[in-house]
C-alpha cells in the first residue's frame, strides 16, 4: 500500500512484533524510503537487528520468494482486492495464515432530514483528502431526491474551492496522485461515466502543473447506472452522486457493489440510521460522520470483497499472529 506508508507500516509491524514475532516488510515500490526510515526508528528504539527487516524490490519477485520460504509463517497484505485475492490463494495453497486488507467502494447515504451543510463538508473531505487515495474514502454518494440539487450544489461549491498543489505546502487541500498510470485511470473512468449519462460539474481533467495531478471531480447522475465509478474502487479524486427516492432503494444502491468496507449514513432520525446501518453490507457504518473513521483499538475490515480473512487492529492482529499452544503434564 502506497497511500499511507508510515501508518500502514505501524499497523502491520507493531502488533506482530508485540506478539513476539519477527517481521519482513515489503513496501510498495512507490514508497520504499518510508519503510526504510521506520525500520531505522525501530532499531534506534532498541529492537535487535533482525526483528524488523525491510526488503525493497519487485513486488512479485520478492513476494514469491517470501511466501515459498518455510521460515515465513504468515502474510499480512494491504492493497487492491485483485492482488489481495492472489496473495490469499498463494498463502492458503502453502498452508500459511494470511490477513488481507483490500479495497472498498464506500457509500455515503444522505436523507432529506440530514444537516446538509455538514454532510457536504464531511463528504468532500472524506472523498478528496490524500487526493482520494484511501481505501475507506467516500467513493459514492446517494442523496434523497428532494434535496439532491441542494446537496449537489454544495458539493460542487466546496469541491471547486479546494486548493490543488504541493502536498508540502500547508495551504494545499489536494495533492497529486501516485503515478501517471493513476491519472490515466481517472481519465478513463470519467470518460466512461460521461458516456453513460454522467455530467461532470467540476473538474474532470488532468491539471497542467508538474506532477500527477487530476482535478477534484464531481459527476452527477440522474439514476444509478452500471459504470466503473459506481461499481469499482476509484482510487483518486472522483465523486459520483446519484439520487434515490426510498429508504429501501438507498440500501440497494449502497450494496450494489462487490465491496463492503465502510459506509456513512446522514440523518437526524436515529431509528432510520440504525435500520439503514444494519442493512448496508459493510464492516463499519458511521452515522453523520466520515467513512474515513478508523480506531486502532477496534478490528478494521469489511465484508464481501473487502473482507478476506481476519480484521486488522492492535489486539486482533496480535491474536491472529499468535500460535495457541497448551501443555499437559501428568504428575
Amino acid at each position: 500500500s502506497y497511500n499511507n506508508p508510515a501508518s500502514t507500516f505501524a499497523h502491520k509491524v507493531a502488533p506482530v512484533v508485540a506478539a513476539g514475532n519477527t517481521v519482513i516488510v515489503k513496501p510498495s515500490s512507490y514508497t520504499p524510503l518510508t519503510a526504510l526510515k521506520m525500520a531505522e526508528i525501530f532499531h534506534k528504539a532498541g529492537f535487535p537487528r533482525g526483528v524488523v527487516n525491510v526488503v525493497v524490490g519487485s513486488g512479485e519477485d520478492v513476494f514469491n520468494e517470501l511466501i515459498d520460504s518455510p521460515k515465513v509463517a504468515g502474510i499480512s497484505f494491504t492493497g487492491s482486492t485483485a492482488v489481495g485475492l492472489q496473495v490469499a490463494a498463494k498463502a492458503a495453497g502453502r498452508g500459511k495464515r494470511y490477513m488481507i486488507a483490500p479495497g472498498g467502494s464506500d457509500p455515503a447515504v444522505v436523507f432529506e432530514d440530514a444537516d446538509i451543510e455538514a454532510a457536504a463538508a464531511t463528504i468532500v473531505r472524506a472523498r478528496f483528502e490524500n487526493a482520494g487515495q484511501n481505501c475507506n474514502a467516500t467513493k459514492r454518494v446517494f442523496v434523497q431526491r428532494s434535496i439532491y440539487e441542494r446537496l449537489l450544489t454544495l458539493l460542487v461549491e466546496k469541491t471547486a474551492a479546494l486548493r490543488v498543489g504541493n502536498p508540502a505546502d500547508p495551504s494545499t487541500d489536494v495533492g497529486p496522485l501516485i503515478s501517471d498510470k493513476m491519472v490515466k485511470a481517472m481519465e478513463k473512468a470519467v470518460a466512461e461515466a460521461q458516456a453513460q449519462g454522467g455530467r461532470v460539474l467540476v473538474g474532470g481533467r488532468r491539471l497542467g502543473q508538474r506532477g500527477f495531478f487530476y482535478a477534484p471531480t464531481v459527476i452527477a447522475f440522474k439514476n444509478d447506472v452500471d459504470t466503473y465509478v459506481l461499481r469499482e474502487e476509484v482510487f483518486g479524486p472522483v465523486l459520483p452522486v446519484v439520487p434515490f427516492d426510498t429508504e429501501d432503494e438507498a440500501v440497494a444502491l449502497a450494496n450494489n457493489t462487490k465491496y463492503g468496507l465502510q459506509a456513512a449514513v446522514y440523518t437526524k432520525d436515529y431509528r432510520r440510521a440504525m435500520r439503514v446501518a444494519k442493512a448496508i453490507k459493510a464492516g463499519s457504518v458511521m452515522i453523520n460522520d466520515t467513512t474515513r473513521v478508523r480506531f486502532d483499538a477496534l478490528p478494521y475490515g469489511g465484508v464481501k470483497m473487502s473482507g478476506l480473512s481476519w480484521r486488522e487492529g492492535v489486539r486482533s492482529t496480535m491474536w491472529f499472529f499468535t500460535e495457541p499452544k497448551f501443555y499437559v503434564w501428568r504428575m
